[in-house]
C-alpha cells in the first residue's frame, strides 16, 4: 500500500495538527501485472522479435489481478497497475471492468462509483486504437514515465518490431482522446528530476 503524505489545511485545529496519526493518510494500492521491455518481461500478444518464443510474462493470473484490485476498491483504495506490454494492458482493462462490475453486483451504485478516485494505470506504454476507445469507457489516469522513451528508443523497434513501436509512447494521443494523464519519473529506476521527463515528451529525443 502506498502512503500519500495528507498536508493539513488550515482549518484544522492545534489539536487536530498534533495527531501524529494524521501524518498519513491510505492512498493507492499498487499491483504489477506484468515486467519491462528492458528484461523483455512486459508481457505481449505475440513473441518479441529479437527472442522468438517468449511473450514476456504475467506476474498474476488475470484472475488473481481482478480479485486483488476489487478488494482495494472494496476498500475505498485506489488501485494502481503497472502495465507495460499490450497484453498485459488489455488484462488490467479486464480487471477494471471486473471491479466495476461487481461492485454493482454487490450493491454499489452509479453514483458510488463516480465518487471513487479513477483507477491508475501504470505506464501503459504499449496501447492499440482499440484499448484506447476502452479507456475512453473508463474511470482510469494513466501514470506516464515519458523518460522511458529517451532509454528506449534505440532499441525498442528491434525488440517488438515497427508496427508495434508504433503504438507505443502515445501521449500525446492519449492527451488527444480526452484522457487524464499524470507524469511521474519512476526513480530510482530513472532520475528524479522532472525536467528530463518533460523534455522527453516534447521533444522525444535522446539527450544528445
Amino acid at each position: 500500500v502506498c502512503l500519500d503524505y495528507l498536508f493539513e489545511p488550515e482549518h484544522l485545529t492545534a489539536e487536530q495538527r498534533s495527531d501524529p496519526y494524521r501524518a498519513a493518510r491510505m492512498g493507492s494500492f499498487k499491483s504489477f501485472s506484468d515486467g519491462s521491455l528492458g528484461s523483455r518481461s512486459a508481457k505481449l500478444y505475440t513473441d518479441y522479435v529479437d527472442d522468438p518464443g517468449n511473450t514476456g510474462i504475467l506476474v498474476i493470473s488475470p484472475e488473481d489481478l481482478a480479485k486483488r484490485m476489487y478488494k482495494a476498491y472494496r476498500h475505498g483504495l485506489q488501485p494502481a497497475t503497472h502495465c507495460i506490454g499490450d497484453k498485459a494492458l488489455e488484462v488490467t482493462l479486464d480487471a477494471v471492468e471486473y471491479c466495476l462490475e461487481q461492485g454493482l453486483k454487490d450493491g454499489m451504485t452509479p453514483e458510488e462509483q463516480a465518487k471513487r478516485l479513477p483507477f491508475r494505470i501504470i505506464h501503459a506504454q504499449m496501447a492499440t486504437d482499440e484499448m484506447i476507445e476502452r479507456m475512453k469507457k473508463l474511470p482510469v489516469v494513466l501514470d506516464l514515465q515519458p523518460v522511458f522513451l529517451e532509454t528506449d528508443m534505440h532499441w525498442v523497434s528491434q525488440r517488438i518490431g515497427e508496427e508495434r513501436a508504433a503504438y507505443s509512447y502515445r501521449w500525446n494521443t492519449y492527451q488527444k482522446a480526452g484522457l487524464v494523464l499524470t507524469g511521474g519519473s519512476d526513480s530510482p529506476v530513472e532520475p528524479f528530476s522532472p525536467w528530463i521527463n518533460i523534455y522527453s515528451a516534447v521533444a522525444r529525443k535522446d539527450f544528445d
